[in-house]
C-alpha cells in the first residue's frame, strides 16, 4: 500500500477504486472500510492467541498484507470496531437445520417459498374433475 487509508478519506477512495478495478464489481466505501476493519480484527484476535499457543509464526502472504494494514491503523491511533469472533460459531450456525414443527416455515421465510398441499379428494364444488373418472 504507497498510502495510509486510515490518514483520511481520500486515501480510502483510492483504495476503493483499486479494489473495484480487482474485483469487477461495484462496490461502496462503506462496505470497503467495513470489511477491512473486519479482517484486521480478526487478524488481530488470531494473532494473540496463537502467540500465546507458541513462540513461533508460520505467516501467508495473506497474514503479512492484515499486518501491514493493522500497523497502519495503530501508526495513526486508528480503533477497530469488531465484535469478538467466538471460534466457529457463524460456521456452526450456517450448518444448522431447522428441526421440529416449525422447519418447514423457517425454510419458507428463507427461500421466499410457501407451502403448496395438494388433496388427493377433490371437492364437490372444485372446479377440477378427477382424472380418475
Amino acid at each position: 500500500m504507497a498510502q495510509n487509508p486510515f490518514q483520511s478519506t481520500e486515501n480510502w477512495t483510492a483504495v476503493l477504486k483499486n479494489v473495484v478495478f480487482a474485483v469487477g464489481r461495484g462496490l461502496t466505501l462503506r462496505a470497503i472500510k467495513d470489511r477491512t476493519e473486519l479482517l484486521v480484527g480478526y487478524f488481530r484476535q488470531e494473532e494473540r492467541a496463537n502467540l500465546r499457543k507458541s513462540g513461533t509464526e508460520k505467516y501467508t502472504e495473506r497474514d503479512q498484507l492484515l499486518q501491514e494494514i493493522s500497523d497502519m491503523a495503530r501508526h495513526v491511533g486508528y480503533m477497530l470496531r469488531t465484535v469478538p469472533r467466538k471460534a466457529s460459531s457463524t460456521l456452526a450456525a450456517k450448518r444448522k437445520r431447522p428441526t421440529g414443527e416449525n422447519s418447514q416455515a423457517q425454510q419458507n421465510r428463507l427461500t421466499g417459498c410457501k407451502n403448496v398441499f395438494i388433496d388427493d379428494e377433490p371437492e364437490e364444488n372444485s372446479q377440477f374433475t378427477d382424472a380418475r373418472d
